[in-house]
């Protein structure tokens, strides 16, 4: 047994301490974020669940010779509270504002369809013509605004 020597093999002892360190850390953090998650919902401090609502399309409303007199907009809820809405903003194909009605009180009902109208297009400060494509933004009175796709007016 002489002239043997012992090799050393594996991890050394600082780095393996090193890395159960760095280990029991991230465990730590994750349990930790885990555990704050859960009581906060248990305790109830989350907001109610968000507004969410969706225009589905508008319709033009014309008089008897056939001039534009105002808007029926379509739009339904899709979320789990009611939402009232309190002003539409309509903009034109350019994207610039023509028209802002905003003494509404719209109530919509969760997962219902609401037709909103007869809305009077007096404050209109541009062009509205039946063809073109134009976006409708809802405002709700909690400050959520619901845009629709650019849609086409019929």
């Amino acid at each position: 047994m002489q002239g043997t020597t012992l090799r050393r093999t594996g991890v050394p002892v600082l780095f393996a301490t090193l890395c159960l360190i760095a280990l029991a850390i991230t465990a730590g953090i994750v349990i930790y974020i885990f555990t704050s998650g859960s009581i906060t919902i248990c305790m109830g401090a989350f907001p109610e669940s968000p507004e969410r609502a969706m225009v589905h399309s508008f319709t033009m409303v014309t008089d008897t010779n056939g001039r534009i007199t105002g808007l029926e907009i379509y739009a339904q809820n899709v979320g789990e509270m009611e939402i009232t809405v309190n002003t539409i903003r309509i903009k034109d194909p350019a994207g610039n504002t023509i028209g802002v009605i905003d003494d509404l009180t719209t109530l919509l009902r969760p997962s219902k369809l609401t037709i909103i109208s007869p809305l009077s297009l007096d404050e209109l400060t541009g062009t509205f013509q039946a063809g073109n494509y134009y976006t409708i933004n809802l405002i709700s009175g909690k400050g959520a605004v619901f845009t629709s796709l650019t849609t086409k007016g019929n």
